[in-house]
């Protein structure tokens, strides 16, 4: 795994994330062991894989976190200017062909989460956008096929 870079803020989410799952793993271990007292029981059986699975899923995820904050670099949070789409901006930007606006802050990978309006720049679109000043269109192949974007503001 490459050294993770991050913002102050996605450092800080990463953390807050790490102790929450912590917390939760042991939780955890304890449902674990409760449902496999239980486990004699055949209608049980379901229950004790399903709390093993989801403790494995948690301890992998507490894995990567471990892995990507023993060797980060943090950059500031706000980027240098608002000339050029680059780590920590706000780009909004539009699809040419269907006029669709969005307004993703741009971050690297550990912190991407589209729900909340973080565009990884390791993403097809993000990539694309990296980089590039307001008034730019760029052409980006995604999953879902070939875009044309315009990039409207720089924040």
């Amino acid at each position: 795994m490459e050294r993770a870079i991050l913002t102050s803020t996605g450092l800080d989410e990463l953390r807050r994330e790490l102790d929450r799952l912590r917390q939760e793993l042991a939780a955890d271990d304890n449902a674990l062991a409760q449902s496999m007292e239980r486990a004699g029981d055949p209608d049980e059986v379901g229950e004790y894989l399903d709390a093993q699975r989801d403790e494995e899923l948690i301890a992998r995820r507490i894995a990567v976190l471990e892995k990507w904050l023993e060797d980060v670099t943090v950059v500031d949070d706000v980027p240098a200017s608002h000339e050029r789409a680059e780590l920590g901006a706000r780009a909004e930007f539009e699809d040419i062909d269907t006029r669709v606006r969005s307004s993703f802050e741009l971050v690297s990978s550990p912190e991407s989460n589209v729900e909340r309006g973080r565009l990884s720049i390791d993403s097809p679109v993000g990539h694309a956008l990296l980089g590039h000043h307001t008034g730019d269109s760029v052409e980006v192949v995604t999953p879902k096929g070939r875009r044309h974007l315009r990039l409207l503001a720089i924040r």
